[in-house]
């Protein structure tokens, strides 16, 4: 990869989904799908070309969020929040799910042709989805990186059962290798910016 070539374009926000199907006919994971390996070698080598290229010229979803945590503390997306509370999702008949990652009939919402999106907002249905999340393995609780990711997102936790949140990330292991990587450059740019905004608000 010797550079972004989307960037040549004039595209300047990115978002990568990893590609993780079951396949229906056995209900293991499709031949296709991205390995941790695979996945945390793509988040180094992309984040690598990232911090060349330059961070703030480029918003990666994923990284702003890591950044975003190294200088305030918080994230800005629900893969490595606490909740996954941020979002709802609404269908062209109008039925509302809590993510577009789970979009079946056990997480229906209802529809906003016959509830206020406000309602469906706060439904009994969508806090339960929403806490869901802190249903993490004892592996997750004494991870390195567990303030990171939290356990990352719910659909990767279960990748072979989607009634199941409980498990650890099947993205785990490659996560852990682009942390690994990328942290130390990750808190070199956050203290930068923080030294950048701080010398900007100082009184003349």
């Amino acid at each position: 990869m010797r550079s972004l070539i989307l960037t040549g374009m004039g595209i300047r926000y990115l978002q990568f989904i990893p590609c993780i199907e079951t396949d229906p006919a056995t209900g293991k994971l499709a031949d296709f799908s991205v390995t941790p390996e695979q996945y945390g070698r793509f988040l180094c080598r992309i984040f690598d070309r990232w911090y060349e290229y330059g961070p703030t010229k480029l918003s990666i979803r994923d990284f702003d969020s890591v950044l975003a945590y190294c200088i305030s503390g918080k994230h800005t997306i629900c893969t490595f929040d606490k909740l996954c509370a941020d979002y709802i999702v609404v269908e062209h008949s109008g039925d509302c799910f809590p993510c577009d990652f789970f979009v079946d009939p056990e997480w229906r919402l209802g529809n906003i042709l016959e509830t206020n999106i406000g309602a469906l907002a706060t439904c009994k249905k969508k806090r339960e989805f929403s806490r869901l999340k802190r249903n993490l393995c004892s592996k997750c609780l004494v991870c390195r990186h567990f303030a990171l990711c939290r356990g990352g997102c719910m659909k990767d936790r279960s990748a072979h059962d989607s009634s199941k949140f409980d498990r650890e990330s099947y993205l785990c292991e490659g996560y852990k290798m682009f942390f690994d990587h990328a942290m130390p450059k990750f808190m070199q740019i956050a203290a930068t910016l923080k030294a950048d905004r701080s010398a900007r608000e100082r009184p003349a």
